[in-house]
């Protein structure tokens, strides 16, 4: 009989252990499934530079500061975050290298008036072309600006009188040769001898004549962009001369390939035309 009991109270316990056990192994599975179901959190890591702050990258990424500190387990950013640690900022994106435009880095140009210029992160600038963080660049050295946008320039008539186009922007029937090719600006009417002005301040960079073109001027202006303005029968201005915008370049004619006087207008960035209606009334 005590054998008995010695036995039924050993089943007890280990009963009660393999309930233990089992009841172990069931939160461990539990947990388990709970932590692989869990979504991940999707983002991206950050390399601190000199001058930025929490704060600052949370405007940058569009994100909060306390996700930030709480992605990183940061309790005193003042004293945890410094020069050179990667953090991992939730929910931001890689510089995409489709989003922004080229530079070539001008005489007197730093990565901060740059940022400035284009209203762009001076790290974005920092981390897009491999820059050390002192932000060493040279003149003619090719920068990429991530999320930046060419400045659009302001340009103003040629002309002081109601502006008619009789040839506009693009595919068009040569008048004189008859064959179908791009006309990279628009003619203007205009009386023979009628002043022309420059649409916007800048350098000229070609007086002369120009195969179809003429009697033409060429002015180049900021952000790389030039016009031209040809078929004229009288040129004002002198190569590498500086004029204001409305200054008088020349006088309207029917100089080069043109079947009667008007002016031959055209807008031009980094060497391609656009279509000069997209910047003044026509």
């Amino acid at each position: 009989m005590k054998q008995i009991k010695t036995m039924a109270r050993g089943f007890i316990l280990l009963l009660i252990i393999g309930i233990g056990v089992l009841t172990i192994i069931l939160s461990y599975n539990s947990d388990s499934n709970a932590i692989s179901t869990r979504p991940k959190l999707s983002g991206m890591y950050h390399k601190v530079a000199r001058g930025e702050t929490v704060w600052a990258l949370a405007r940058r990424y569009k994100t909060s500061m306390r996700a930030i500190l709480q992605a990183n387990k940061i309790q005193n950013p003042k004293k945890e975050v410094k020069v050179g640690i990667k953090l991992f900022i939730p929910g931001a994106s890689q510089i995409s290298s489709k989003n922004g435009i080229s530079y070539r880095v001008k005489s007197g140009d730093t990565v901060w008036r740059i940022a400035e210029r284009y209203r762009i992160p001076r790290s974005d600038i920092l981390r897009a072309n491999k820059l050390p963080s002192s932000g060493k660049i040279f003149a003619g050295q090719k920068l990429f600006l991530p999320g930046a946008q060419r400045p659009r320039i302001e340009f103003q008539s040629p002309l002081r009188v109601r502006l008619v186009v009789t040839s506009r922007y693009g595919y068009r029937r040569h008048p004189i040769s008859g064959r179908r090719n791009f006309h990279h600006g628009i003619d203007l009417r205009a009386k023979q001898r009628t002043r022309v002005y420059a649409a916007q301040s800048g350098k000229v960079i070609f007086v002369g004549w120009l195969g179809g073109y003429g009697k033409l001027v060429i002015i180049k202006h900021d952000n790389q962009y030039t016009t031209r303005y040809g078929h004229l029968s009288t040129i004002k201005v002198r190569s590498g001369q500086k004029v204001k915008r409305g200054t008088v370049i020349g006088l309207s004619g029917n100089t080069g390939y043109s079947t009667g006087p008007h002016l031959h207008f055209e807008v031009r960035c980094q060497g391609k035309s656009i279509d000069p209606a997209k910047y003044i009334k026509v």
